[in-house]
């Protein structure tokens, strides 16, 4: 969205290249907390996990009071390229197909064991990590609960 700020209209100036294009199919975010608080205070886990959740599904829902918000915090923004920003992330990058199958939030065993795969040998890790060493879906929201809302442009 800065290259529309600018006057630049991102579909037809840039050609896109995406890591997946050229075969690394890597999840891009998720929620870290520390192995201690995780084993200490699940609840805690659990609760913050639900809040972010909420809080996505409620930007989602309604972009334009998201921004609102954002604006009140930082007032110098750009509402209109904040806006676009928002939801060109949310249509390419968060409301996948793999999310709509398996709610936001959770992954495909499969690839996340290619991808810790391709992560332990571009490091040359000495152990490659499990997927339970990394991930667990012990704090997640219900699936029904991670579903994405449709979006209002």
């Amino acid at each position: 969205m800065n290259l529309v700020s600018l006057g630049l209209d991102p579909d037809k100036d840039f050609r896109w290249i995406y890591y997946s294009d050229g075969g690394l199919d890597l999840y891009s975010n998720g929620v870290m907390v520390s192995q201690k608080l995780a084993k200490e205070k699940p609840e805690a886990v659990k609760g913050l996990v639900r809040a972010i959740n909420k809080a996505m599904k409620d930007c989602l829902a309604n972009p334009d009071a998201a921004i609102e918000l954002l604006a009140k915090q930082e007032p110098l923004l750009n509402k209109d390229i904040e806006k676009r920003r928002l939801v060109y992330v949310a249509k390419t990058l968060i409301a996948t197909p793999e999310a709509a199958e398996l709610g936001v939030g959770d992954m495909k065993d499969a690839r996340m064991e290619e991808a810790i795969k391709v992560i332990a040998a571009a490091y040359e890790l000495p152990k490659s990590p499990k997927i339970d060493d990394v991930f667990s879906r012990a704090f997640l929201p219900p699936k029904a609960e991670r579903a994405l809302p449709a979006m209002t442009n």
